[in-house]
């Protein structure tokens, strides 16, 4: 409780002290809107920003992209007007919606399009290098028309590549030989600009005038970083703040009710929350024992414990009874004690579980993992870390090629992974400039071959590789959760939940 009156004793200093000092010209304090941001997100460029949740999508109110989501996650026309697609999803021809600016008043040309693809190319932020190396050539005529054509036709790329990949300016980073650490200024042409930025404390964004898309409807958003979820509740049930970039737990349900002005929005969440092995590791680099592992846990009865069933099972597959367990560890050796514990030369298996430590429905899922896991004579070691520590560990500076140290973790990816029929070879490929998100270090030749397949025809068939990713189980899908948003409708009556994503989005901002 200490904790929480500090943290919201810092919020309200925040609130006064960059009130007079940043709001925007014509507009008083009192349009602001509040909203907390869960973590520190650096600059918010698109080189910058750490997580998926939330940087990626307050990112995206300061950066456009060609294309955008709309609430029900499919690709709409958002910086350009007119466009076609021919020769087999090959060629895309669009043209440059006129009267878009960046956000220090320079016009944003075609150019602009030709340099972000080609940049990213020379950049270490995969995923945008995954979409750039993609394309063969990108051609820029009069009347700002843009010809862009790949290596082979993807139908998704609509979707995976333009609606995804933010545009930037060259006349910002042409110069900046590498983005991860640029220190400049934050130029972006979306609806809001980024006004301050202190480290560890807040963000303060701006409206746009002018926007090309209509006036945002709020006129500035001061975002203070707190980390800690109930200090979270806390500035929700006290009114500091509007909402949340985090999802609430379906257990403050009834007390976010119970406050006048407060109101829940819900809807689809298609990020998965997962149990992942290192596939390197010298005994879970077997396949039918990851196998066992994931069919000795009861996923649904996990789920409906820690989301209350506002969730979609990732997947149900047999319940093991643990003479099958058995059979499988003694097919490869493994002895067994006295008290049932399984044995690896000579000492008890005991896996370390590595855990986010502010992600209490994580440490509660672990916990009961390791629980049916000790039913079956195999140890777990619950160890929770800082989530920072956890992803150094796991996916260090964010290159799978770097390696892993772990045995097993609770993960999860707030990218809305279930719309994207590329996301299998992302997370499976056993070569990491195709594989990027292959954080087990998985490899498997007839994955490899399916991918193969994929990537040359890119009909979106992904079947194949789903199947072929269950056998194998370098990581056990436990569930979808559910998107669950506290906001004060007082304060903001335009909220828009985007399917997968959540309430921050530019839809929640602009007139409908």
């Amino acid at each position: 409780m200490k904790k929480v009156l500090a943290i919201l004793i810092l919020l309200a200093a925040m609130l006064i002290g960059c009130g007079s000092q940043n709001t925007p010209d014509g507009a008083s304090d009192d349009d602001a809107l509040v909203i907390a941001i869960t973590r520190d997100e650096n600059t918010l460029t698109p080189f910058t920003y750490v997580t998926g949740t939330p940087g990626l999508e307050v990112m995206r109110l300061v950066f456009d992209s060609l294309f955008t989501f709309d609430v029900d996650g499919s690709a709409i026309p958002w910086m350009v007007d007119e466009y076609t697609i021919c020769a087999e999803n090959r060629v895309y021809t669009m043209t440059l919606h006129t009267g878009q600016y960046w956000h220090d008043g320079t016009p944003l040309t075609a150019d602009d399009v030709l340099f972000t693809f080609e940049y990213a190319l020379t950049q270490t932020r995969a995923r945008w290098r995954g979409i750039a190396s993609q394309v063969e050539s990108v051609v820029v005529s009069d009347g700002g028309v843009i010809t862009l054509t790949l290596y082979r036709g993807n139908p998704d790329f609509l979707r995976s590549g333009l609606a995804d990949m933010p545009i930037v300016a060259r006349h910002i980073f042409e110069n900046v030989y590498n983005a991860s650490m640029y220190g400049g200024p934050t130029i972006g042409s979306s609806l809001f600009r980024l006004s301050e930025y202190r480290i560890g404390q807040y963000y303060v964004l701006e409206a746009v005038p002018n926007y090309f898309r209509g006036e945002p409807t709020v006129s500035r958003i001061n975002m203070p970083i707190i980390t800690d979820p109930a200090a979270v509740s806390q500035a929700l049930i006290s009114g500091q703040i509007s909402a949340a970039t985090r999802s609430i737990s379906p257990e403050t349900f009834s007390v976010f009710r119970a406050i006048d002005g407060l109101a829940i929005i819900s809807g689809r969440g298609y990020s998965p929350t997962m149990l992942l092995f290192n596939c390197e590791h010298e005994i879970l680099s077997n396949g039918a024992i990851r196998r066992a592992i994931g069919g000795a846990i009861d996923i649904e009865a996990i789920m409906n414990l820690v989301t209350l069933g506002y969730a979609t099972p990732g997947q149900l597959q047999p319940i093991f009874c643990p003479d099958e367990i058995f059979a499988v560890l003694a097919e490869f050796d493994f002895d067994i004690d006295a008290d049932g514990r399984w044995l690896h030369d000579g000492e008890p298996i005991n896996f370390r579980l590595l855990v986010q430590s502010g992600n209490v429905q994580r440490i509660r899922a672990a916990e009961l993992i390791g629980e049916y896991l000790a039913a079956v004579g195999v140890g777990i070691t619950v160890v929770a870390m800082e989530s920072d520590t956890v992803g150094s560990l796991v996916w260090p500076d964010f290159d799978v090629s770097q390696g892993r140290d772990f045995d097993m973790t609770m993960w999860g990816w707030s990218a809305a992974t279930r719309l994207d029929p590329a996301f299998f070879v992302r997370v499976g490929a056993s070569d990491p400039e195709i594989g990027d998100l292959n954080l087990s270090g998985f490899r498997s030749e007839d994955f490899d071959d399916r991918v193969r397949e994929f990537l040359l025809s890119y009909q979106g068939n992904d079947r194949g590789m789903q199947v072929s990713l269950e056998v194998h189980a370098p990581f056990i899908t436990l569930w979808y959760e559910d998107l669950n948003f506290a906001v004060n409708t007082g304060h903001h009556d335009g909220w828009i939940l985007q399917q997968g994503t959540g309430i921050i989005n530019r839809f929640s901002f602009l007139q409908g």
